[in-house]
């Protein structure tokens, strides 16, 4: 279930081992959430990066506030853009993350980038059309 998204997952073959979800998994998740919950996904996923690079609790971060005040330098950078790379399937460069990351700005590029639009009704009654 969605709401399950970043909680270890019974793995397949070993009662009591525990695995990551998949990128796979996390975005079919993505793509059936509603707006709220997709949001608090994509943020629950940044976060769990965020605690790995930084060796910190995200709850501590502002999601305003930029990572270069954090500390961020262009090794932790790499390693941010392979983790969330990782997890989300999300194309970012670290050159981009040393521009003044947020948490939020990620997330709403990670929202852009990993979930198609939904087609306006004029689009689906153009591509019906045809």
């Amino acid at each position: 279930m969605i709401s399950d998204l970043g909680r270890p997952a019974e793995a397949e073959g070993g009662a009591g081992e525990i695995r990551e979800a998949s990128t796979a998994e996390i975005l079919a998740q993505l793509r059936v959430a509603g707006d709220v919950e997709r949001r608090a996904l994509v943020d629950g996923q940044i976060k769990k990066v965020i605690r790995q690079v930084f060796r910190m609790n995200p709850e501590q971060i502002d999601p305003n506030q930029s990572l270069i005040t954090l500390g961020l330098d262009s090794l932790m950078a790499t390693e941010l853009k392979n983790r969330l790379e990782l997890a989300l399937g999300l194309q970012l460069s670290a050159a981009d993350l040393l521009k003044g990351a947020t948490l939020n700005t990620m997330a709403e590029r990670a929202l852009q980038e990993l979930i198609e639009p939904s087609p306006s009704p004029a689009a689906q009654l153009a591509a019906d059309v045809d």
